[in-house]
């Protein structure tokens, strides 16, 4: 199997990650844990059709007060 290509990658990640980078299937299974390494949080995801398996990596850029539903979201050293 040969590895992700960039072009797969940049076009899943436009995409929402909603389809499989390799076969375009839109049946993906994430798992249910996320591992935290440092900055870092990622989520194993394997589609169902080709049997193909990455991980989506996620970083903290918002953080949603409970009590009054204020969200604040930090995007390129702004923060709202």
């Amino acid at each position: 199997m040969q590895a992700m290509t960039k072009e797969q990658a940049v076009k899943y990640l436009k995409g929402d990650g909603v389809r499989c980078p390799f076969c375009e299937s839109s049946r993906l299974k994430r798992r249910r844990y996320t591992v935290i390494i440092d900055e870092r949080a990622y989520k194993r995801v394997v589609c169902k059709d080709c049997r193909r398996k990455w991980y989506d990596g996620y970083t903290l850029n918002s953080v949603w007060d409970s009590q009054d539903g204020t969200d604040f979201m930090y995007d390129d050293g702004k923060a709202d």
